[in-house]
């Protein structure tokens, strides 16, 4: 079970790298609205300092017309369930990622 630490996501690297270097991107989910969610990897978890657009566009979702089903921009399906998210369609392995904090957009 997680301890559910809160970080500060103003200083995690990915949401800073997302902001900065795919800004067309970030601004286009912030004005989808609650259709939109951006899977955050907690800072302890990534290992590169720099990310593509793929990775990139692997964490960012849009709902899709079933509850709790979404699609990335590379067209995977992910499943958000309470707190997990679960790769499904489209994807070569099976992952459960826990959700360890949420937040809305308010910076567009």
């Amino acid at each position: 079970m997680s301890s559910r630490r809160q970080e500060d996501l103003s200083q995690n690297r990915f949401l800073q790298v997302l902001r900065a270097s795919f800004e067309g991107i970030y601004r286009q989910a912030a004005q989808r609205g609650d259709r939109t969610v951006i899977l955050v990897p907690c800072a302890e978890s990534l290992e590169a300092e720099h990310f593509g657009q793929s990775f990139v566009e692997t964490h960012l979702l849009q709902a899709s017309p079933m509850p709790g089903c979404f699609m990335n921009h590379l067209g995977q399906g992910v499943e958000i369930k309470e707190n997990s998210v679960a790769t499904q369609l489209g994807f070569q392995e099976h992952r459960v990622c826990e959700v360890l904090q949420t937040d809305s957009m308010y910076d567009l």
